[in-house]
C-alpha cells in the first residue's frame, strides 16, 4: 500500500504486522502506520490497535568530502569485519559489531558511504561519527597533490 503524504510504503503482514519503509523520520513513519490503519479499518472492517511502534532499521547516507583507499583499508582489517571485492561490488562492506552499536556500513572510493542495521537516531549518529573516522584514517589526497602537481587557482 503507498500513502501519499508522508510519502511511505506499507507492507501488510498476515499476522497483523505492519511494515513502513521509504520515510525520513520516525514521526512520519508513525503517521504513515496510523494512515495505513485506519485505510484497513475503513476499507475491509478490520478491528486495528496500534498497540507497539518501534523503529527497526533505519538507513543513512552521507558523503565524507573526500576520496577513500579501500584497498588499503581492507588490507588492515580482519577478514570477518570488512570485505571488498571490487570485481564483484565497487563498495567496501564494513559489519560493526560493538557492544553498544551493531550496524552495516557500505563505504565506496569517492567518500560515500550507507549506514543500515542501526534502531535509532542516536545510534545514526554514532555510526556515522565512527564510519567517518575510520574513512580518515585511509583519505586519499587530492588529485593535483597525488600526481605532484601544484593547484592552479586563480
Amino acid at each position: 500500500m503507498k500513502i501519499r503524504n508522508p510519502k511511505a510504503t506499507i507492507i501488510v503482514f498476515k499476522n497483523g504486522n505492519i511494515v513502513c519503509l521509504g520515510t525520513n523520520n520516525e514521526i512520519d513513519a508513525k503517521i504513515a502506520c496510523k494512515k495505513a490503519a485506519k485505510i484497513l479499518k475503513q476499507n475491509f472492517g478490520y478491528e486495528i490497535r496500534f498497540s507497539s511502534f518501534k523503529p527497526v532499521n533505519l538507513v543513512g547516507n552521507g558523503h565524507s568530502g573526500f576520496s577513500v583507499y579501500l584497498q588499503k583499508m581492507n588490507l588492515l582489517a580482519s577478514p570477518s569485519e570488512m570485505h571488498f571485492e571490487p570485481e564483484v561490488f565497487s563498495g567496501l562492506i564494513w559489519k560493526v559489531k560493538l557492544s553498544t552499536l551493531s550496524f552495516t556500513t557500505m563505504i565506496f572510493g569517492t567518500g560515500q558511504f550507507l549506514i543500515v542495521g542501526v534502531k535509532s537516531q542516536e545510534e545514526m549518529s554514532q555510526a556515522g561519527e565512527l564510519v567517518l573516522n575510520k574513512m580518515k584514517k585511509f583519505q586519499r589526497p587530492e588529485i593535483a597533490e597525488e600526481f605532484g602537481l601544484e593547484s592552479t587557482q586563480g
